[in-house]
């Protein structure tokens, strides 16, 4: 794998070179690393890819100096803050470190320095730089760096550990302006799966030529044959680790229960005093370390360097630990014989194979893909089989792939788009009023009226009703749907069961899910000529929108009613902003916010829901609701607010974009409710069921199975009814074996991966009291996906009651704690109090869309946190609008599938 880190002192960076690059091991004082340059950029310094790197050179670079004359290097010489070197580390797999260091394989070491080349080639490609002349503000490709490369075989455990350093430093060369510049890394860093990916593949395709065979492991591969025992004993910087956790917590909390003590001494005043000595007695525990604590104890944890030993002594110590059984065991894999057998083989995967893999998988859920995506499961897919050139050459002639620049589409999906619209297109000024002469309830506002009037009077076969978060539409829907029922029938449908079930509550009792109308052919028939009105439509893909209007082929009409700056749904295609955007689809609207009570936080909701997110969060800013804090603080702090509110008899409600930091989240605030006697003390130890949200792609790839697994069907089978699960027992080329749980087994093939969602067991505590989130369907007890539910007991048996009245019975395992869900999770829901925790890590989940959503939750009171204020206020200014097919191909002309540089990148490629 590839892993970075960026350094901005040049004290640590000249240290660095000294003391660990040029050193060369950590066992030996007197052994030296001669490392050597690479990069375009390296080569235009007058430094020779492969020549050896001086102390002299390395220092006048991380000084922004020329390495070969001293001047200066880049115009800027910004002394604070600025990042000398970037440091991206590539490791080879832990067996290939052993047959290669322990049993001396020295063609493992050259396998892996070519494949890291490639990979750090390709990392040179997106090698960029600033633009800011003449009002610019953008990043223009440069393809050079300047590294230094570093190759050393051990750890500080003095485990083998085959990996090399690749130093690059912070100038560029700027062929526009003719001058070296910073170097922007962004796309570096954004793409270093994809770069881990090359790497890994290159490495795979040399071992096997070599005459070994490989094992397929969640993080990448093994070589079949070292046992998984010999890996984990050479593992023992990892072990380290995770022994030390639990001391490393304990310190923590001592040092925040005496930083409080220090607090009560030092008050000034009474006041002070006083809320000191509250926070002391609220204090909780953390009971788990964030990635910035574990990254600190890997760092403190690590061994100290002992220079007394000789290489043969090292090598002879890495030896001992073997038995000899073991060590004839793993020279025989050097040989010509076969290894054991340990897991299934790795097939032979052809380049058309792996990109049409990788086609399903992406654009199942996206319209649009980015190049290095698709070629990063391809790659992953086809390890050891395929090379990135070879998948390129691939790329380049398969007709169903459209490509502009660095993003593909496909011509299947940009056709259903273009039906999509032609088909509502023609459905204009082709019908009849549905109700020109109702008039809704008083109760409605001016707006809702004009809204109403303006779609039972629309003469098109399709229509629109654009409701913002707290707009009152459900109440509008209520009105539309007495109005059309005075002429016709009316269908309510929504994506989610959560969805049909906030309906029902609502009133409109005949509502239904999008996914049963599609998959039933006689409730299909039932509604033909029927008006359908579908809510949440925001969450429709391009595949179900144009199925519903197809239908209308046979009669009817069809009202959408969304908001398509809140969340889209999982598959391809942002239908109903496609509609909006680029047909004919007249829409209503409703646009005044009538949930929240305050005025100020009202402004601040509604200008988010104009998609103004800076200003949003800055009128949150004001109101005192965004509060920076770092961990594990925040999450403390924010669990005490969200108790208080549910001691002032508030619902209240926590949201956050990752589930990691959900998990962080719900351990705080479990623990405060103990604290306030509002969980039950005694806890039931219960397996849960982690939906994996796999593609149908991953579902068919029988590689991604392992025993233990858990496969939840949501479609009828043969063997299996909707709603019942079974787990993985024995994985096979073809099948995969299932248990249910009265014992039996069935034979479940990739052909059903359309009935199954796979799910991972998970332990969780579960108390009375306790805040449950539903996250499967079980429709005879009257359970849905979404639902939020109170534990009243948890039954020996394993029965769940719930204080509504319902129960969980022992074989339904669909569920988690719900204090805090996900945005998507609480899309559609209304409470008193929310709260919002936005960690910084969780860039890519964090958008303008996600935390429009999470704030407009509450009714009277929002409050966020976050660690970093200027992450956030970056974040909020992103759109999670997906691009179509249509966008990617209107404002470019369609450039040719393979440009001639790429395609010159392809031969070369190929040639090595």
């Amino acid at each position: 794998m590839i892993t970075s880190r960026p350094q901005k002192n040049l004290q640590t960076a000249r240290e660095y070179y000294r003391q660990h690059l040029a050193q060369g091991e950590y066992y030996s004082e007197g052994r030296k690393a001669t490392g050597h340059w690479f990069g375009k950029g390296a080569a235009r310094l007058g430094l020779d890819p492969g020549a050896p790197v001086t102390e002299q050179q390395f220092s006048r670079l991380c000084e922004n100096q020329d390495p070969v004359t001293g001047g200066q290097l880049t115009v800027r010489r910004r002394q604070k803050d600025r990042r000398v070197l970037y440091d991206f580390a590539v490791s080879a797999p832990k067996s290939v470190s052993v047959m290669a260091l322990v049993e001396g394989d020295q063609r493992l070491i050259a396998a892996h320095d070519e494949a890291a080349r490639v990979a750090l080639s390709e990392m040179e490609h997106v090698a960029a730089t600033r633009v800011g002349r003449g009002g610019q503000d953008g990043e223009r490709t440069t393809r050079e760096i300047v590294a230094a490369v570093f190759r050393h075989d051990t750890s500080r455990a003095l485990d083998p550990q085959l990996h090399t350093h690749f130093v690059v430093f912070n100038a560029t060369w700027d062929p526009a302006e003719e001058r070296w510049k910073a170097l922007q890394t962004f796309h570096m860093f954004d793409r270093m799966t994809f770069y881990t990916e090359v790497y890994r593949s290159e490495l795979a395709t040399r071992i096997r030529a070599l005459g070994y065979e490989l094992r397929h492991t969640d993080n990448g591969f093994e070589i079949a044959g070292v046992p998984a025992e010999i890996i984990e004993q050479f593992s023992k910087r990892r072990r380290a680790i995770l022994e030390a956790e639990p001391g490393a917590i304990a310190d923590i909390n001592a040092r925040r229960r005496q930083k409080l003590k220090k607090a009560v001494k030092q008050s000034t005043t009474a006041e002070a005093r006083a809320a000191a000595e509250q926070a002391l007695r609220d204090f909780v525990p953390i009971t788990r370390l964030t990635n910035a604590g574990r990254s600190n104890l890997a760092h403190s944890t690590r061994a100290a360097k002992t220079d007394s030993l000789t290489a043969e002594e090292v090598l002879a110590l890495q030896r001992a630990q073997l038995s000899d059984e073991e060590h004839a065991a793993l020279c025989r894999l050097m040989s010509a014989e076969k290894p054991p057998a340990q897991s299934m083989p790795a097939p032979t995967i052809s380049p058309a194979e792996a990109i049409a893999y990788a086609r399903d998988h992406h654009f199942e859920r996206q319209s649009v893909v980015e190049v290095h995506d698709l070629m990063k499961t391809a790659l992953a897919y086809s390890r050891g089989s395929a090379t990135l050139g070879e998948l390129e050459a691939e790329l380049a002639h398969r007709p169903e792939f459209l490509r502009v620049e660095d993003e593909l589409t496909t011509t299947e999906m940009l056709q259903s788009e273009q039906q999509l619209i032609g088909l509502v297109n023609r459905g204009v000024d082709r019908c009849r009023p549905l109700n020109a002469r109702f008039v809704g309830a008083g109760s409605l506002t001016g707006e809702q009226q004009a809204a109403l009037r303006m779609i039972l009077s629309s003469p098109d076969r399709v229509i629109g009703l654009r409701g913002g978060a707290g707009t009152g539409k459900t109440t509008l829907l209520g009105e539309l749907v007495r109005g059309i029922e005075e002429r016709q029938s009316v269908t309510v449908l929504a994506p989610t069961t959560a969805g049909v079930e906030s309906l029902r509550k609502a009133g409109l009792s005949r509502a239904a899910t999008v996914q049963r109308f599609l998959a039933d052919e006689d409730f299909r028939q039932e509604t033909l000529g029927q008006v359908l009105l579908v809510d949440e439509a925001g969450l429709l893909s391009t595949k179900d929108l144009v199925a519903l209007v197809e239908h209308l082929e046979r009669g009817g009409r069809l009202v959408l009613s969304g908001d398509t700056r809140q969340h889209t749904g999982i598959e391809a295609g942002d239908a109903l902003r496609l509609l909006e955007e680029r047909s004919a689809l007249r829409v209503a609207g409703v646009h005044t916010i009538r949930r929240q009570v305050k005025r100020e936080y009202r402004d601040a909701i509604a200008e988010l829901a104009k998609g103004n997110g800076l200003e949003g969060l800055t009128r949150l800013e004001r109101l005192g609701a965004v509060v920076e804090m770092p961990e594990p603080d925040r999450y403390a702090v924010l669990a005490t607010q969200y108790v208080a509110s549910l001691k002032a008899n508030k619902s209240a409600l926590i949201v956050s974009p990752t589930w990691r930091e959900i998990e962080a989240v719900t351990v705080e605030v479990r623990d405060r409710l103990k604290a306030e006697g509002l969980l039950g003390s005694n806890e039931t130890k219960m397996t849960v069921h982690h939906g994996l949200k796999w593609t149908r792609a991953q579902k068919r790839d029988m590689r991604n199975y392992r025993k233990g697994l858990v496969l939840s069907f949501h479609r009828s089978t043969r063997n299996f009814a909707s709603g019942e699960w079974g787990d993985v027992v024995h994985v096979g080329q073809e099948a995969i074996e299932v248990q249910k749980p009265n014992g039996k087994k069935f034979q479940v093939t990739k052909k059903q991966a359309e009935c199954f969602e796979v799910a991972e067991p998970q332990p969780l505590f579960v108390a009375t009291g306790e805040r449950l989130l539903i996250q499967g369907n079980r429709k005879a007890d009257g359970l849905f996906n979404g639902q939020l539910a109170t534990v009243k007991s948890v039954q020996p048996d394993g029965r769940i009651e719930l204080k509504d009245g319902r129960t969980m019975t022992a074989d339904f395992r669909a569920f988690t704690h719900g204090y805090c869900v996900t945005s998507h999770a609480s899309q559609g829901r209304t409470v008193d109090h929310v709260y919002v925790a936005m960690n910084s890590t969780s860039w890519q989940a964090t958008h303008r869309n996600q935390f429009y959503v999470s704030t407009s939750r509450g009714r009277e009171q929002v409050q966020v946190y976050t660690d970093d204020l200027e992450f956030l206020r970056s974040a909020v200014r992103r759109s999670a609008a997906r691009l179509s097919a249509s966008e990617m191909l209107e404002s470019r002309r369609v450039a040719q599938r393979v440009n001639p540089e790429q395609r010159q990148r392809v031969r070369t490629r190929l040639a090595v």
